[in-house]
């Protein structure tokens, strides 16, 4: 799902995750809370590149999984009103029927993230 994103491929993200697929945001800034469903998601997704002007990066650092879940270590990186910002976020997948069901996603400095969406 990361390199679908990254490539901004909604057709294959529609194709890794099931249709009631679930994205928690962590913290508290903009893009922060519960989404529900794909088409949801790729919104918040819209949301995300657009505010970034689509400068946002997304590199896998590392990943961990099994059959019922998956960690990946991401480094991501944006510019926003002549800010750059670069971070690390924690996304915990959840996979139902090899497909993934929910994800959890925190960065690793909130205050840091919030400030820079503010």
């Amino acid at each position: 799902m990361i390199t679908a994103f990254a490539r901004g491929d909604a057709e294959q993200i529609r194709c890794v995750v099931t249709p009631d697929v679930v994205f928690h945001a962590g913290g508290h800034s903009q893009f922060a809370g519960d989404y529900r469903g794909i088409d949801t998601i790729l919104a918040m997704f819209g949301r995300l590149v657009q505010a970034t002007n689509g400068t946002l990066e997304v590199e896998v650092h590392d990943m961990l999984a099994n059959d019922q879940h998956g960690v990946i270590l991401l480094r991501e990186k944006a510019q926003r009103n002549g800010e750059t910002l670069e971070f690390e976020v924690t996304d915990v997948h959840h996979f139902r029927d090899g497909r993934i069901s929910e994800i959890w996603s925190q960065p690793a400095d909130e205050r840091a993230f919030e400030e820079f969406f503010a």
